[in-house]
């Protein structure tokens, strides 16, 4: 092989190993998905400032309903938008949902202002089921139906720090004050040992675990917070209470000692925490934290995080949907700029879908009709979409792509290197007078003794070195020749091998080609 072939075949084999490495790495990090999805608005209609939005069954009939809530009212609509029911009240208000008298149906539980003292109200199936005032509170903050054990309770949170516990019936069964002067700012339903019990958080920082009768179980204690979520991610029974602060803390619990089980700083204010099955293995889950500079985290069950990202602007609502049926939910993210983005899996791998004119206020995605749906609100206007996962043409995959051109890459150097290489240009010197040949001597006795020099100095590879010798051995000889053709005498300097026929200076007893002895 010369040596055109040989670097030929060396360049195509080292491009082609990067451009596989490079197809492997995308295919399996998924950074090359070729896939993208689509959206499809389904209908719309205006409504500002959304507090609060779910699908859920609140009419009994096995059909999901959609809840809308904003700063002064609610409303429920069907899966094709038709209003079947609205209420409103004063502000501020607080709203929930759960089945308050066990009838296996979600009912509505309202905290607001209500003809003086604010009140709770239990709307069932568009019937009220009752009201009770609530003498001695702040104004309302937070609401949330717990399931106890024993009892369903209806828990009123106040701007002050007070909680309220209303039977099923609507009468006060025992109150608390989590920290004095300060909103609550989370309810939720951590189990232990398989039991509900109840986490409040207060703005401040304060956090308490309470059972059945109001006695608090455990308190703990961090800086100002924004969310408190309860959740059992490893499946074991006892919940983990996830807490997202204002100093960038994020901190997970164990429902059942308050003891800490993990912490970071996340350099930015937490705004958002949800529940998300990221790697579709359903025996852990996941769990993917939003902040306020629009940072994005996901995290396993133990604290330990898969994959970061950023949205254009803070983060104001996080919601899980499997939107290709692969087992591993997709995260949807809606910021304050009214960008709504898709990362997908285990990946993190990010979609962009359309934009809005204003900030995403909350999100949603379940079935609503005769298919899955996401319900977006913006400052203005709710819609519901439906969304689909385009998946590329096998041959859009990196892997495919980088073999195809790896073989483009193949086919050109066996071109390049079976191309005959260009015979070396010979001096023709037949015809050339007298002098000529006598210059033409000279000059090749100039370039042996370069090419003699440059061998001794290590600049020329002794490969290159004897080829390039052999080329100028053989045009002495013929220059010896055709002077000894033109009548001029001079005495002959070179001989040629026995053996392989090369060009060699009189003298010599090796040849330096094939390493034949020539004089014995």
């Amino acid at each position: 092989m010369n040596p055109r072939a040989k670097s030929t075949w060396l360049a195509a084999g080292v491009l082609v190993a990067l451009i596989v490495g490079v197809a492997l790495l995308l295919t399996f990090t998924g950074g090359g998905d070729a896939a993208k999805f689509t959206t499809h608005e389904v209908w719309s209609q205006s409504m500002s400032n959304m507090q609060s939005l779910k699908i859920i069954d609140l009419t009994g009939d096995g059909q999901n309903d959609l809840f809308l809530q904003n700063e002064r009212s609610f409303k429920i609509v069907d899966a094709g938008g038709q209003e079947l029911q609205a209420h409103s009240f004063g502000t501020p208000l607080a709203t929930t949902m759960g089945d308050v008298n066990g009838d296996g149906v979600e009912d509505v539980a309202v905290f607001a202002p209500d003809s003086g003292d604010p009140g709770v109200i239990v709307f069932s199936q568009n019937e009220q089921l009752w009201r009770h005032p609530i003498e001695q509170v702040g104004s309302p903050a937070r609401a949330a139906v717990i399931r106890f054990p024993e009892q369903t309770l209806v828990i009123a949170g106040d701007e002050g720090g007070k909680l309220v516990a209303l039977d099923a019936t609507g009468q006060e069964v025992w109150r608390a004050e989590l920290s004095r002067g300060d909103a609550i700012r989370g309810l939720d339903d951590p189990r232990i040992d398989g039991q509900i019990h109840l986490a409040a958080a207060n703005h401040d920082g304060h956090v308490a675990l309470y059972d059945v009768t109001g006695e608090t179980l455990w308190t703990y204690s961090t800086g100002v917070l924004r969310r408190l979520r309860a959740y059992d991610l490893d499946g074991d029974g006892n919940s983990e209470i996830l807490l997202g602060t204002d100093n960038g803390q994020l901190i997970m619990l164990a429902a059942a000692t308050g003891k800490e089980l993990f912490k970071q700083r996340l350099g930015q204010a937490v705004t958002e925490i949800r529940e998300v099955e990221v790697d579709g293995n359903p025996s852990a889950r996941e769990f993917v934290v939003g902040g306020k500079e629009g940072g994005v985290w996901a995290f396993t069950s133990s604290g330990t995080e898969l994959w970061s990202s950023n949205v254009a602007d803070k983060v104001n609502e996080i919601a899980a949907w499997d939107i290709d049926q692969d087992g591993a939910a997709e995260t949807i993210i809606g910021d304050d700029s009214g960008s709504v983005v898709v990362f997908v899996g285990k990946t993190g791998a990010r979609f962009d879908l359309s934009g809005h004119s204003s900030a995403i206020l909350r999100i949603d995605a379940e079935k609503l009709g005769d298919g899955r749906r996401a319900v977006i609100a913006d400052s203005r206007a709710v819609q519901v979409l439906s969304i689909e996962k385009e998946t590329a043409p096998f041959f859009y995959s990196p892997l495919i792509v980088g073999l195809i051109l790896s073989a483009v890459i193949l086919v050109a150097a066996w071109f390049v290197a079976s191309i005959p290489e260009k015979p070396a240009e010979r001096i023709a010197i037949e015809d050339q007078s007298t002098e000529g040949l006598l210059a033409q001597r000279r000059m090749l006795h100039e370039n042996i003794a370069d090419v003699e020099r440059m061998k001794q100095a290590g600049e020329m590879p002794p490969e290159v070195y004897l080829a390039r010798l052999k080329e100028l051995r053989a045009e002495l000889a013929d220059n010896e020749a055709s002077l000894k053709k033109a009548g001029v005498k001079i005495e002959a300097e070179t001989m040629k091998c026995p053996n392989c026929a090369g060009t060699l200076p009189l003298g010599v007893d090796r040849c330096d080609y094939c390493g034949q002895i020539v004089i014995t």
